[in-house]
């Protein structure tokens, strides 16, 4: 998810189509699979943090609402500790093929032009974590997204396969935008 509406109004024209290599074996069952919760769903970590992320105490999750099999609305909420922002995201899911992963593309509203492509490169259920690729400016880019009750487990296990994907894709420059205290309260935000 382009991880905040700041990077999705500065990129005002469509994103470009991805190249033609697929990525993973994720499908749209997966990525149907992923969406399909009531629960916060949280931007863990991503490779193309502004600079106010960096040492931030910004959190971002959102709460899917499933209109149809392939529309969602993402209720998403950027917060900082003086501030929270909430937003709605418009996700459309298009199927993977020969030539790409299945992706979400997402608008901040109905109709309008501008939008991001996540293209979904792998989902696991077990650990409650997807990697998605984004191309901005034809510089690809990585998140990691992380179901709420899979964050625990996420967070105390290194090396779970959507951080090794997200460094094998797109680098080890990496920012956890996720931290113990997006979730107050949790029993082990002292961490």
């Amino acid at each position: 998810m382009y991880v905040l509406i700041f990077i999705f109004i500065a990129s005002a024209s469509a994103s470009r189509r991805p190249p033609l290599n697929v990525l993973g074996s994720a499908t749209l069952r997966d990525l149907q699979d992923l969406l399909n919760t009531t629960g916060k769903i949280y931007v863990y970590s991503l490779t193309h943090a502004p600079n106010y992320y960096v040492g931030g105490e910004a959190c971002l999750y959102y709460v899917p609402e499933k209109v149809n099999e392939t529309f969602f609305l993402l209720h998403m909420n950027y917060s900082e500790p003086s501030r929270s922002t909430p937003y709605t995201v418009y996700a459309e899911l298009f199927p993977g093929g020969e030539r790409h992963n299945p992706f979400m593309r997402e608008r901040l509203g109905l109709g309008n032009t501008s939008y991001h492509d996540l293209l979904l490169v792998t989902y696991k259920p077990s650990v409650g974590c997807a990697l998605f690729v984004l191309y901005i400016d034809d510089t690809r880019y990585c998140e990691v997204h992380v179901r709420e009750d899979n964050l625990y487990s996420y967070y105390e296990t290194p090396g779970s396969i959507c951080t090794d994907y997200q460094e094998e894709i797109c680098g080890t420059n990496v920012y956890n935008l996720y931290k113990p205290r997006c979730q107050p309260n949790s029993h082990w935000r002292i961490l």
